[in-house]
């Protein structure tokens, strides 16, 4: 993507600020916007000064500081970007080391979202420490890009983590989202070829959205089905700034392409990472958990299949290789995975299944690795057939 330069030519384009201008409110420290963003300083161990930085991460939310000025306007979208701080001379000393800082930051958050703090200076051309005229905390979050060796940050038109009212976003939204996301999967897993940005750009003309907040919704989706431990579109790296009620119309939508009511175990851990950033004391919990009912999909397995590659295994952990870590009353305690799940239509066969530890088989449903993991898989393990190939 190639993006039009327009700082310093302020009076021949659109002011961007124009367009976020009533966000500022009140003069806020960048401490309280931090705040404000649920971010928790004390998770930062990296011992920098804290409010003297341009950007903060605490594990699982990323700030950045912005100047309005630098905001650029391309076509409909707002951008911002940050050259690597290490190919400019003019930057120098303490400077130098804030601009490596931040871009260091945002590399690390690169396909994710951020939250911005939106900076006004009194004078354009000033850059003094007490050159700061207002500056909010932008509701919208902004999606992290690698373009180039650039850090390009866009920003999205509404905020993408809800309340309870929600963010804006209808059922029938949502659920055309998780229906393309599901249709695009269907066909990588067939060989066939697909264009992403076809699908974002059919459903933005269709509801009037950007083809960039699609593109992040799906994000949000692979969010989710990273959390159930499901496959998620490769290119479509998980998105986790969702709220808990997108998250819970995200899975409820899955269950019902599927033709089940699977519960809500993503948006459960969605709300767990809500409470986390909340918590400031122990919680009383509850002496007697509520219990509901839920209609899961089940698969009528073939035992022989499982006995068969157990018996391959000889009790050792097709993954890592180390020795099944107890004994069971049948044996070595191995579990049997099928690489492409059945979930995601792979097959009950031998060469679809592997015996592993407990250990190995939560990394390849949850892992941040597990797509590299499987792929060692089918190059280490001779009988495993990949999904769309066949043996010669």
């Amino acid at each position: 993507m190639k993006y039009i330069d327009v700082r310093g030519r302020w009076g021949a384009t659109v002011r961007p600020v124009e367009q976020i201008a009533s966000i500022f409110g009140g003069h806020k420290t960048i401490v309280g916007l931090l705040a404000d963003a649920g971010f928790d300083p004390s998770q930062m161990r990296d011992g920098r000064p804290f409010a003297s930085q341009w950007a903060w991460s605490d594990g699982r939310i990323t700030v950045a500081s912005v100047w309005v000025h630098e905001v650029e306007k391309l076509d409909d979208d707002l951008i911002v970007r940050f050259r690597d701080p290490t190919d400019r001379a003019e930057l120098t000393g303490l400077r130098r080391s804030r601009a490596i800082y931040m871009f260091n930051v945002l590399s690390s958050a690169a396909g994710g979202s951020v939250r911005v703090v939106l900076q006004q200076r009194r004078d354009v051309t000033s850059a003094g420490a007490n050159s700061t005229k207002r500056r909010a905390l932008d509701p919208a979050h902004w999606v992290v890009k690698r373009e180039d060796g650039e850090i390009v940050l866009l920003r999205l038109e509404a905020p993408v983590m809800d309340s309870a009212p929600g963010d804006g976003w209808t059922d029938d939204e949502l659920h055309a989202a998780v229906v393309s996301y599901l249709d695009m999967q269907s066909k990588i897993k067939a060989g066939i070829p697909i264009v992403k940005s076809h699908y974002y750009a059919q459903l933005a003309q269709q509801f009037g959205r950007t083809a960039k907040s699609f593109e992040f919704r799906m994000q949000n989706i692979s969010y989710v089905l990273a959390l159930k431990g499901r496959d998620w579109i490769r290119g479509l790296p998980p998105a986790t700034h969702v709220g808990s009620s997108v998250s819970a119309k995200i899975e409820e939508f899955l269950g019902r392409h599927e033709g089940t009511l699977a519960g809500q175990a993503a948006t459960f851990e969605v709300r767990v990472s809500e409470a986390s950033r909340k918590l400031k004391a122990k919680p009383a919990g509850s002496a007697s958990p509520a219990a509901v009912q839920a209609v899961s999909l089940q698969f009528v397995r073939d035992p022989e299949v499982k006995a068969w590659v157990l018996r391959l295994a000889q009790g050792i952990c097709e993954c890592c290789g180390q020795p099944a870590p107890f004994s069971s009353v049948n044996g070595p305690f191995l579990e049997v995975h099928h690489v492409q799940r059945l979930a995601d239509r792979g097959a009950d066969t031998v060469e679809n299944a592997i015996a592993i530890c407990p250990n190995c088989h939560r990394r390849l449903h949850y892992s941040l690795d597990a797509a590299e993991q499987i792929d060692r898989l089918y190059q280490t393990i001779s009988r495993l057939i990949k999904p769309g190939f066949s043996q010669g």
